[in-house]
């Protein structure tokens, strides 16, 4: 079973179209023929990781991140080489302390992303936290971006800055609009 049967389209870049799937593959084809360039394992649907997000090409990358926060994911920006499919980078929603994995806090991406050409900034807006409707079990500070707008560096992947709109959100009052 997909962890997402929803998916908010397609991107392109330089004679590519880039899509993001259910079972956690991202995939590249060619615009003109359809031929598959590319197919890699870039979210893990094992434990309920996906993509529903339209991807966004730019200089020779592409951007995607991981949905759903209802389903207990630890969300995460990435960025991959648009001709090969290898990760560039990858920004966590969701903060662990020092030596600690990223915790299964929700954070995800749902919807597309914006990116400024002239500043090199990745815009996206992170959903709610997990578990929806109680901040109890929080590790200190580990939703800190969830319902947030993050500006991101899209060479080097890492957070310019962050607007928590909703802190400590009970309510699934999720940021999933592309900010423009």
């Amino acid at each position: 079973m997909l962890a997402s049967a929803n998916h908010h389209g397609p991107g392109y870049l330089d004679g590519k179209i880039f899509r993001g799937t259910g079972d956690g593959q991202l995939i590249a084809y060619d615009a003109n023929t359809g031929e598959l360039l590319w197919d890699v394992d870039a979210a893990d649907p094992t434990i309920n990781e996906s993509f529903t997000s339209a991807p966004i090409g730019w200089q020779g990358k592409v951007f995607i991140g991981i949905a759903t926060s209802d389903l207990k994911i630890a969300g995460r920006l990435m960025a991959f080489d648009a001709n090969t499919g290898a990760k560039l980078w990858s920004f966590q929603t969701t903060v662990a302390g020092p030596g600690q994995p990223p915790p299964t806090a929700g954070g995800g991406l749902w919807s597309t992303y914006s990116l400024d050409p002239n500043t090199g900034e990745v815009f996206a807006g992170i959903a709610n936290p997990f578990p929806d409707f109680s901040r109890a079990t929080d590790p200190q500070g580990s939703t800190s971006f969830t319902n947030s707008v993050v500006s991101i560096d899209a060479a080097s992947g890492r957070l310019n800055w962050d607007y928590q709109a909703v802190p400590e959100d009970e309510h699934d009052w999720d940021l999933a609009v592309a900010p423009t």
